[in-house]
């Protein structure tokens, strides 16, 4: 069964994109940045994902990307020249170029190294004063956690978030030897749980999500753990018996 949690515990992390110096040599006055303010994008082609950032005064491009094709994020750095033309590099060998006025960028995106390429595209945000963020969750049981279960006559487990809200339950019989996906599984062998939370500005993608497994009729927790999942992808918690015995170990 699949529920809807919200969580307003806020770590943060930082995202893409930037601007740069309009020409300008050693000396002379700085020319103002027109691109200052938060930007959100995408690219797409042989690798896609998303972007975001904040444009500084110098319009210096620092920030962060996240490719679907990793599944991670990674740090980009550029400059835009003041007649708006855009440059940045990724720390994976990527490159990206393009145009930007004042709330629209675009242009192409290549990556020598692993010979794929494709486009991108940003938008000026406006700033509100919350934002709302969402993503999926699954839990799973590893085989370890699964023969352990039998072992020791345990059923099922049953999962809690830190509300106390009750989560779904998975019985020792089923075992992942891969995460799975987050979609619901009619043979119950997973919980699936989607999660919401605000945040203060745009790059707080992440927040802690406090969660514990009980075996019938205890009123402990066979494990407790904080998880910090991120917005717009699939975070996949499996429960393992190293998990289990590590956690146990410190209750002694």
């Amino acid at each position: 069964m699949k529920k809807i949690i919200y969580i307003f515990i806020l770590p943060t992390i930082l995202f893409l994109t930037s601007c740069s110096k309009g020409g300008g040599g050693a000396s002379g006055p700085e020319i103002p940045c027109d691109f200052t303010g938060t930007w959100e994008g995408q690219y797409t082609g042989g690798d896609n994902g998303i972007m975001s950032g904040v444009v500084n005064s110098r319009c210096d491009v620092s920030g962060t990307i996240y490719s679907n094709n990793l599944g991670m994020f990674d740090d980009i750095s550029g400059t835009i020249e003041s007649d708006g033309s855009f440059y940045g590099s990724v720390t994976t060998g990527a490159i990206f170029e393009g145009q930007i006025n004042e709330n629209y960028g675009s242009g192409i995106w290549s990556n020598p190294i692993d010979g794929i390429s494709g486009t991108w595209s940003m938008n000026k945000q406006s700033v509100p004063s919350s934002y709302n963020f969402n993503c999926d969750v699954v839990f799973y049981l590893d085989y370890s956690a699964s023969a352990y279960m039998i072992l020791n006559n345990i059923p099922y487990y049953t999962f809690y978030d830190g509300f106390g809200n009750q989560l779904g339950s998975i019985s020792n019989q089923y075992y992942w030897n891969t995460p799975p996906p987050c979609t619901y599984q009619t043979n119950e062998s997973t919980v699936t749980n989607s999660l919401s939370w605000t945040g203060t500005n745009s790059s707080q993608i992440t927040a802690t999500l406090s969660w514990s497994a009980y075996a019938p009729g205890n009123t402990t927790p066979t494990y407790s753990h904080d998880h910090i999942v991120t917005a717009n992808i699939c975070n996949q918690i499996g429960l393992t018996l190293k998990k289990i015995e590590s956690y146990q170990a410190t209750k002694k």
